[in-house]
């Protein structure tokens, strides 16, 4: 029993943290620009698109933009319902469950929209333009993820 219980609190120790931090705001140039979307519309920007490209995918954004909205706010008032469930004296675990659920079908949707969308603008796009949209979230993904470990680092200090 004493091994259980010692189990539980070094695993609280480490899930507690996660579900009490804020949910970060996505910095449009910074790490999540392109999970939330925003960052794969400038990579395309970028493309010499005709103006029947521009205007497709531009149709295609104004689509989806409002439900991923409402998607994201979800997720984050469903996070605050689970923190404010830990906070409480004796925390409902199914509770908590129901929300960490409802949490995963919210992504599951976020995720189902955005590859959707990678296959619609796969449509609009030519090989090459698509090539290079490729090649550039890939740079995007590497200068992100130095950016987030030089802001790690700069909170050590």
């Amino acid at each position: 029993m004493k091994k259980l219980s010692y189990l539980v609190f070094i695993l609280s120790l480490f899930t507690v943290p996660a579900v009490f931090a804020e949910m970060p705001e996505i910095d449009d140039d910074g790490p999540g620009a392109m999970a939330s979307g925003r960052g794969i519309y400038r990579l395309i920007e970028k493309l010499n698109l005709t103006d029947a490209q521009e205007e497709k995918l531009e149709e295609m954004r104004a689509a989806s933009k409002r439900e991923l909205f409402a998607l994201r706010n979800e997720i984050r008032i469903a996070t605050w319902d689970i923190q404010d469930e830990f906070k409480k004296e004796k925390p409902d675990r199914e509770k908590i469950d129901a929300l960490t659920d409802r949490v995963c079908e919210m992504q599951k949707k976020m995720m189902k929209i955005r590859t959707n969308e990678m296959f619609k603008i796969r449509e609009i796009l030519t090989a090459e333009q698509f090539k290079s949209m490729t090649i550039e979230m890939d740079k995007a993904k590497r200068k992100a993820g130095k950016k987030t470990m030089k802001k790690l680092f700069e909170k050590d200090k």
